[in-house]
């Protein structure tokens, strides 16, 4: 063989193995994402748990975002106290945006006097609530904000609503 050839040879086997080393990176870096967005995406609420009432314990994890009509807190998931038809406890994912909405919040159109909001969760607080939760949907608008988008990049997999006068106390006070 000459010189020449063994150049070119070695020269295809080096491009082979590089081409066969970007091939393999790039097959598990799709395998890594797919099992990344797959396990991301299972912590979700069950269809048939939507909008019901819920019985959980949670700590609270942000300080509360005021907004005309209601309070929304961040909480953490300790334990769902509800349980499902086979007995075992339904499935909460661990963070979840709550709304705590006004007492006798009316539309804003009447006249009528605004009732300060509730002001009694605490960051670092433990709770007992009892909730009506739902999986986070937004509407695509090509130019506007992705409100699911949104909620997935900040770990929230469900959002709703403290239901008033069902029972709600706190457990635990951490300061």
């Amino acid at each position: 063989m000459r010189n020449r050839d063994r150049t070119k040879l070695k020269l295809i086997l080096q491009l082979t193995h590089h081409f066969l080393i970007f091939c393999i990176t790039l097959i598990l870096g799709f395998v890594y994402a797919a099992s990344f967005a797959i396990t991301r995406l299972s912590d979700a609420l069950a269809h048939e748990n939507e909008q019901q009432p819920i019985s959980i314990v949670c700590v609270v994890s942000s300080l509360p975002v005021r907004t005309e009509r209601a309070n929304r807190f961040d909480f953490d998931v300790e334990k769902t106290l509800t349980l499902a038809t086979d007995a075992k406890p339904i499935h909460v994912p661990q963070h979840i945006s709550l709304m705590d909405y006004q007492a006798g919040f009316s539309y804003p159109a009447l006249p009528k006097p605004l009732v300060l909001l509730n002001q009694h969760f605490h960051a670092g607080q433990r709770w007992q609530l009892s909730v009506k939760l739902k999986r986070p949907h937004g509407t695509y608008n090509p130019h506007g904000f992705d409100f699911e988008a949104w909620a997935i990049s900040d770990n929230m997999r469900v959002t709703g609503t403290v239901k008033a006068n069902s029972g709600n106390k706190l457990l635990q006070n951490f300061f």
